[in-house]
């Protein structure tokens, strides 16, 4: 793996705090606050982006050739605007791809730097926004319950449940008479519900029935009167059960 712009992050974000603090009149507890995107974004911009610790990453080197529209990306092939939050530190305005097939998020460099693609380190990547989709790094060390770990998209969040989506790819190899190339189709999503401060895993409502059984009833009349949304979008029918039950859990 080759890694670009190496700095040491850790006295990089000392100087960084402090220097915001100097250079725009805010107190340390005040740049931890709400106030903090706004300073952090300008001080990025009077050292330049490629010199903080968001340009440490891999060299991108694409893998599969693809001809049409059937790409193994989020929602297009195309960068997007979006945030991260790597390395402990918060980067916003950014131009993002997110490849759903290898779980990986790549990053539009600047201009200044030649505007190539680099891969970030997915061990730095706590957590990124891609055009308003949120998502967050799930690990092994957080919750040991799951059989899958990586990104997975915030797709409801309230009070008592919170449910994150894995979009998940399927990928086709195809051939001509003289290359391979590849097209990718969504398989179905892996669906994991934080509750009481637990991970669980609900792939079907039989899952969400032995995790809420004093709220079977709800559960059963939501799904009876939603099959078309279940059979036609399941993502979709997830995000909305579960917003309908986080007005009725206690």
């Amino acid at each position: 793996m080759k890694l670009l712009y190496a700095l040491n992050s850790s006295k990089y974000h000392f100087h960084l705090l402090c220097l915001s603090c100097i250079l725009f009149g805010v107190r340390p507890t005040q740049a931890q606050t709400s106030t903090a995107p706004m300073v952090f974004n300008a001080f990025d911009k009077s050292v330049g982006i490629q010199n903080t610790p968001l340009y440490q990453g891999i060299a991108f080197i694409p893998i599969y050739r693809t001809i049409n529209e059937n790409t193994q990306y989020f929602l297009t092939y195309a960068f997007l605007d979006g945030s991260v939050k790597y390395a402990g530190q918060a980067y916003n305005d950014q131009q993002l791809k997110y490849d759903v097939y290898e779980d990986k998020v790549l990053l539009k460099l600047v201009s200044s730097v030649g505007g190539a693609t680099m891969e970030l380190i997915p061990e730095w990547l706590d957590e990124f926004i891609i055009n308003g989709h949120r998502f967050v790094h799930l690990r092994p060390t957080d919750t040991p319950s799951l059989s899958k770990y990586g990104f997975y998209e915030v797709a409801t969040k309230g009070s008592v449940l919170t449910l994150y989506t894995k979009h998940n790819m399927e990928r086709i190899d195809q051939r001509d008479e003289k290359f391979v190339y590849y097209e990718f189709f969504p398989e179905k999503s892996t669906y994991v519900l934080l509750y009481n401060d637990e991970y669980h895993i609900i792939n079907s409502k039989s899952d969400l029935l032995r995790l809420l059984p004093e709220y079977k009833k709800q559960i059963r009349q939501f799904t009876n009167h939603n099959r078309k949304l279940k059979r036609d979008n399941p993502d979709g029918f997830y995000q909305a059960l579960i917003y309908h039950m986080n007005g009725v859990v206690r």
